[in-house]
């Protein structure tokens, strides 16, 4: 039995975005992030209505084209969203940690849930999502460091999959002190 010390999930659900042909977790990661950011923090997250679909297909693809392709790593998904971004008129507001131990990478993605945000995460040697992009939508954490898990939306449908921390290898999150929204 896990004594628990703390869970949340946030109030706002993630939008379940299942469409994934080819690997591109990245874009649809990134557009869960955006549509959530589009529904709760500013509507200039997306360019035009047509992008705001309930499969999220269309701004996956647009985002998967010009931004965010195919297999990412670290860079690449934070410049693509940067990118995406500043033509948006909104700053380079987008960070990644990616550090050791990876216990520092839970408490950013706690403190993000806290305020009410979600938090792209990469998981690792995990059996089910190896070198997978999901967001972040909730936490729990007992009084042990072994029992820290996250909620996540997995990017093929799911939500709230309940992930151990220690396959949560690092963290992709839009800073609220550098976005000009």
């Amino acid at each position: 039995m896990i004594l628990l010390r703390e869970k949340r999930i946030l109030t706002s659900p993630l939008k379940a975005f299942d469409y994934n042909p080819d690997n591109r977790c990245g874009a649809v990661a990134s557009a869960i992030l955006l549509k959530y950011y589009y529904d709760n923090v500013t509507k200039k997250v997306l360019p035009s209505k047509k992008f705001n679909t309930s499969n999220g297909r269309e701004l996956i693809e647009y985002i998967n084209s010009d931004y965010v392709k195919g297999l990412t790593d670290f860079h690449e998904l934070t410049d693509g969203l940067n990118a995406y971004l500043k033509e948006r008129g909104l700053g380079e507001p987008v960070r990644y940690m990616c550090v050791k131990p990876y216990i520092y990478t839970f408490f950013l993605i706690r403190r993000y849930i806290r305020r009410g945000l979600p938090v792209i995460v990469k998981i690792r040697k995990h059996p089910n999502y190896n070198s997978h992009w999901g967001v972040a939508n909730g936490y729990r954490m007992g009084f042990l460091l072994r029992n820290r898990y996250i909620y996540l939306n997995d990017g093929y449908g799911k939500e709230c999959v309940t992930m151990p921390s220690r396959y949560i290898s690092g963290a992709v999150y839009i800073d609220l002190k550098a976005f000009k929204c």
